[in-house]
């Protein structure tokens, strides 16, 4: 639907922001990916980014699909 469109392509631009924010932390040695405490923060700003929003409608979508 138009709806989760919208959903999906809010939540991957803020999914990708966020991805882009660790990774060049990352790559400037101010995160550490090996650290557990670090890493499920990183995990926490993806799904507050609405990442489990875009899993559950690509997850509905493709079950439809497969039916």
């Amino acid at each position: 639907t138009e709806e989760e469109w919208n959903t999906v392509t809010t939540a991957m631009d803020r999914v990708n922001e966020a991805v882009y924010r660790f990774a060049t932390r990352a790559v400037m040695g101010l995160a550490n990916a090996g650290d557990d405490e670090e890493w499920n923060r990183y995990l926490q700003s993806l799904d507050q980014a609405g990442l489990q929003d875009v899993l559950a409608i690509y997850r509905q979508y493709w079950g439809e699909q497969g039916s």
